[in-house]
């Protein structure tokens, strides 16, 4: 654990932290590339900053560190579900943090709950239902229209999403949601098939958001599949699209943003039914930030908001919130690995 040194006076105490799983159970172990990212876009906006692996003893450390704000890109300690976990310890704590609230995160990664706030609001988004155990018969009792699209309730970046998740009758559908329950051990979440095309959606601000330009999700399946990302089978455009079309999709995600209670950015997926009209897929309240492959920095540079800025820039609405001020408090030499070695100031 380093220190990062400012150049003149620094504005605010920050502590980056951060994850190092990649999925369900795997540790990378060391600082990834995405924490490196943005730990040298904090230091670039002058800011005094303490990289912190999100570990049990996280909070101890934080104690020591005494931070002005939390950065936090974590989405969990052991694996991907428990990310809202880690903003409700920072809530405990009283630990002024960057992103969305402990609730909004619990909605946002249990997505039926998420559809659940859309249809409440009046938001389009698709037919479904949840299955936490299925038995003989009852995929034949859905009461939805086929194809039908299956995936984990609670997984992010499309894992467990696989071209056989598009069923297309009861026998296809029990078999695909017996495997989630099985391998994922989790809800499946059963939809309408949206045909039309995939977009996403990146937001910046909490009172009155910014909708950033639309992006385009283009794949050779009928559905954006895990594999397809990962091996970067994916192609990203920036869609020639009329305006009744525009308003209709950010006048949608904007709505859902707000709808859920999402602070300082988030990603909205969206996508068109048969007869073009855009739905609501899901919410991403902790989008990547990887510069040059994940989606929000490759928009907001597509604003003419470069990655340096961007990440800055969450942290000005995030201090804006708590109302932070620099230099308020002197901080004392800490350390995080016993005294006698590397103080931290």
């Amino acid at each position: 654990m380093g220190r990062i040194l400012c150049q003149g006076a620094c504005l605010l105490r920050i502590a980056l932290l951060y994850d190092t799983i990649t999925r369900i159970g795997e540790d990378t172990g060391p600082l990834t590339e995405t924490a490196e990212a943005v730990l040298l876009a904090l230091e670039k906006g002058n800011h005094d900053v303490f990289p912190l692996k999100a570990e049990r003893d996280f909070l101890s450390k934080l104690d020591l560190i005494r931070p002005d704000l939390v950065f936090n890109i974590a989405a969990g300690i052991r694996h991907k579900g428990e990310q809202p976990l880690v903003a409700a310890l920072l809530e405990l704590s009283g630990i002024p943090y960057t992103g969305s609230s402990y609730a909004t995160h619990t909605i946002a990664t249990q997505k039926h709950l998420a559809k659940i706030v859309f249809q409440a609001m009046g938001l389009a988004t698709p037919r479904f239902a949840v299955f936490s155990r299925i038995e003989s018969g009852d995929a034949g009792r859905i009461g939805l229209s086929y194809p039908l699209m299956v995936k984990p309730a609670w997984e992010g970046s499309s894992v467990g999403i696989g071209c056989s998740n598009l069923v297309y009758n009861c026998e296809e559908l029990h078999k695909v949601v017996l495997s989630i329950l099985t391998i994922y051990k989790q809800p499946a979440l059963v939809e309408e098939f949206l045909p039309g095309r995939e977009f996403t959606v990146a937001i910046l601000g909490t009172e009155n958001p910014t909708v950033l330009p639309i992006e385009e999700i283009v794949t050779r399946e009928p559905i954006y599949t895990h594999t397809a990302k990962v091996e970067d089978r994916v192609e990203y455009r920036w869609p020639h699209l009329d305006q009744e079309t525009v308003s209709a999709i950010t006048s949608l995600a904007k709505d859902a943003y707000q709808a859920l209670g999402c602070r300082d950015y988030a990603r909205v997926d969206i996508r068109m039914d048969a007869s073009g009209k855009p739905q609501l897929l899901e919410i991403n309240t902790l989008p990547g930030l990887a510069p040059g492959y994940s989606e929000l920095p490759r928009i907001a540079q597509k604003a003419g908001i470069p990655y340096t800025a961007l990440i800055n820039r969450i942290v000005d609405m995030a201090a804006e919130r708590y109302a932070i001020w620099p230099g308020s408090e002197e901080k004392p030499v800490v350390y995080l690995h016993g005294p006698g070695q590397c103080p931290i100031h």
